[in-house]
C-alpha cells in the first residue's frame, strides 16, 4: 500500500509516556520548540524531558551551531554541562539573526545510569517586524481533527477550511507517529496528514490555513513528506493577502 505522510510541525515538542522497568536507563526523545524569528531576543524554550525514568540530572553534550543557549539567564559556553531538573526547565535561546535549523544534544541521568543522546532542534525563521507567540501542535489533543479547526494564539486566530482529498480514506489530525529527525523508534506528537493514494497514480490534497491578522516573518516546519520509497511526494505553499 502506498501512503502519503506529511507531518506539519509549528514547533514540535516530542513527548512519550511509556513505562519502563525500574532497572532500565532513563529514556529521552528528540525535542523541538516553537519557531523563533531570526530577530527574536532571548526566548524561553521547552524544557528538557525524559520519556521514561525519573532523571536526577541532565547533560547538554553539544551546543547549537548558531545563536546563544542560556540556563537561568547565564550563557552556556562549554560542554558537557550538567543541569538539575529545575535548571532543565530554565533554558532559553537567542538566535544569531540567521534563519535555519540549529540543534544541540542532551541526555538524562538517574540512579541506573545515563541515557543515550537525543537531539533538540531549534528552528529559526525569517525576521519579523514584531514578535508573536509560536503555535505548538504537539500540545494539542491526540486525534483532534484539523480539517475544519479554529484556535486562538495570542491575538491571532488560526483556522483551517476547504479541506479536500481525492481518496476517501485519509486523516488530517493530531497524531503520535514515529520521529524522523533523526530516525528513531520513539513516538512524537504532531499535526499529521496521512492519505492513501493506492488507488491513483497522481492525486492531490489541499487545505487552507487562514490567519485573522496579516503575518510578517511567518515560518512553518515540515518534518517529513515521504512515508515509503518508490514514489515522489511534493508540498506546495501558496500565500494570499485576502
Amino acid at each position: 500500500m502506498r501512503k502519503f505522510l506529511s507531518t506539519w510541525v509549528f514547533a514540535l515538542a516530542l513527548l512519550l509516556a511509556a513505562g519502563a522497568p525500574a532497572w532500565a536507563l532513563p529514556g529521552v526523545v528528540n525535542l523541538t520548540t516553537p519557531v523563533l524569528p531570526a530577530n527574536a531576543g532571548r526566548t524561553a524554550i521547552n524544557s528538557l524531558s525524559a520519556s521514561s525514568g525519573t532523571p536526577t540530572s541532565y547533560n547538554i553534550t553539544s551546543l547549537p551551531g548558531g545563536g546563544t543557549l542560556y540556563v537561568n539567564g547565564a550563557t552556556i559556553t562549554a560542554v558537557p554541562r550538567s543541569l538539575t531538573p529545575t535548571q532543565a526547565a530554565q533554558l532559553s535561546f537567542q538566535p544569531s539573526g540567521t534563519p535555519g535549523n540549529y540543534s544541540f544534544k542532551f541526555n538524562a541521568v538517574d540512579g541506573n545510569g545515563t541515557s543515550s543522546d537525543a537531539l533538540y532542534v531549534l528552528s529559526v525563521g525569517q525576521p519579523g517586524c514584531s514578535l508573536a507567540s509560536g503555535f505548538d501542535f504537539s500540545n494539542r489533543a491526540v486525534n483532534e481533527s484539523w480539517k475544519a479547526q479554529s484556535v486562538a494564539v495570542g491575538n491571532v486566530t488560526i483556522a483551517t477550511s476547504d479541506y479536500a482529498a481525492d481518496p476517501s480514506t485519509d486523516q488530517f489530525q493530531i497524531a503520535r507517529t514515529l520521529a524522523t529527525i533523526p530516525a528513531t523508534s520513539e513516538l512524537s506528537t504532531a499535526l499529521t496528514w496521512d492519505v492513501d493514494y493506492n488507488s491513483s497514480t497522481a492525486s492531490t490534497s489541499q487545505v487552507t490555513f487562514t490567519f485573522s491578522q496579516p503575518l510578517l516573518g511567518f515560518s512553518i516546519v515540515v518534518q517529513d513528506i515521504d512515508a515509503a520509497a518508490g514514489f515522489t511526494d511534493q508540498v506546495q505553499f501558496d500565500g494570499y493577502t485576502s
